[in-house]
Parts: structure tokens; sequence; C-alpha cells
């Protein structure tokens, strides 16, 4: 089982992601904005963060930074924005993986693998 930290502005998305992880047995814990994530990633461990890219006060990249700089964990990026920059600025910004919106619950599920099979 994996701790994943799920920031996401939108809280039907929040929810559903919730739902979908958990029944595939990982422990899930929920924020509704960077700041948010920013603290729940601080006070506890987790394998995985999946974040919003696009959400109000700070954005995924800016809370892809800050928490890079604090403890390297794979960080999981969606959006529904799929530009070629868009997945430049994602990398750069340091994001493990990207996953663009609608995202499918398998292609869910084989990031969330990926990410610990990868070094």
């Amino acid at each position: 089982m994996s701790r994943i930290l799920v920031i996401d502005d939108q809280k039907s998305i929040r929810n559903t992601l919730k739902d979908i992880l958990e029944y595939e047995k990982h422990e899930v814990v929920l924020a509704e904005n960077g700041p948010e994530g920013l603290e729940k990633f601080t006070a506890d461990k987790y394998d995985v963060v999946l974040l919003d890219i696009k959400m109000p006060e700070m954005d995924g990249f800016e809370a892809t930074r800050q928490i890079k700089s604090l403890r390297n964990v794979k960080i999981i990026g969606q959006t529904a924005y799929v530009h070629d920059r868009e997945k430049q600025k994602c990398t750069d910004a340091g994001f493990d993986e990207y996953l663009s919106k609608p995202i499918t619950i398998d292609h869910l599920l084989h990031s969330i693998e990926q990410a610990f099979t990868k070094n």
C-alpha cells in the first residue's frame, strides 16, 4: 500500500480520485489547493503526489518546485491543457509524469504503478 497526496481545486475530482485509489488499496490524503497541499506534505510522508496544474493561489508548477525542494517524491501532474510547451514546462518544473484530462482509470493506475518502478 502506498500513501498518495491528491492536490486538486475541484472537489468532485479529488473525491473521484480518492475513491479509485482507495479501491486499489492506496491510502489517500486530499488537499484543495497548493498551500494546503504543501502543509500536508511537510507534515507527513507520501510516496506519490498527484496534483492539478491549473489551480488558484499556487499553481502546480510552483507547488512541484517547493515540494521537490523539500524531499524527492514522485509527482504526477494532471491538467486539461495538452500543449507541447506545457509538457516541457512540466518536465522543467520537476514532474515525473503528466496526465491529460480527462484521465482514464487505467492510465491513472498505470502512472501510479510506474511511479514505484522508475528510479
